[in-house]
């Protein structure tokens, strides 16, 4: 019996980690990463999306639906290559962030990948924790990847 106990253990741990999504920037589509503000004046609100695919990366600022700006930057040849690596290097997984309680007003996130499909969907509302799990993988430094194609990111967002 004890030795049963064991082997389940050890299966129950083997099997609740995280396998860490590995891409290919042949099959990759897309990744798209977007902010949504809190709910304040329009003057204010500030929500955007960053699209990453194998010819360009893209910003659209908007306040309510109201497109405010928007920019695409060509990429150089290999760039979305490189970005894939890093992608990869913060082995990400299908880890989702635990929810429980009921909020609006709060402002949240959420990073995508698509394949030929939706491969990855993690979503973040800061009215309860304000970083992803350590389990997701290192979703920041991709999301920090993405806004740095953009340095010129807080004058977008005026």
């Amino acid at each position: 019996m004890k030795r049963l106990t064991i082997i389940l253990v050890m299966i129950n741990l083997f099997t609740s980690c995280e396998t860490p999504i590995l891409l290919e920037a042949s099959t990759t589509e897309k990744i798209v990463y977007n902010f949504h503000d809190s709910s304040v004046p329009p003057e204010y609100h500030r929500s955007y999306e960053i699209s990453i695919n194998k010819n360009s990366v893209g910003i659209i600022v908007d306040s309510y639906g109201d497109t405010l700006n928007a920019k695409s930057v060509e990429l150089k040849a290999g760039q979305f290559d490189e970005f894939i690596e890093q992608v990869n290097a913060a082995e990400l997984t299908h880890s989702k962030p635990k929810n429980d309680l009921a909020c609006s007003g709060s402002t949240s996130e959420s990073l995508k990948i698509y394949t030929d499909k939706l491969l990855l969907n993690t979503y973040l509302d800061h009215c309860q924790v304000d970083e992803f799990p350590a389990k997701s993988g290192d979703v920041r430094t991709v999301i920090n990847e993405l806004k740095a194609f953009f340095p010129d990111l807080d004058e977008l967002l005026k």
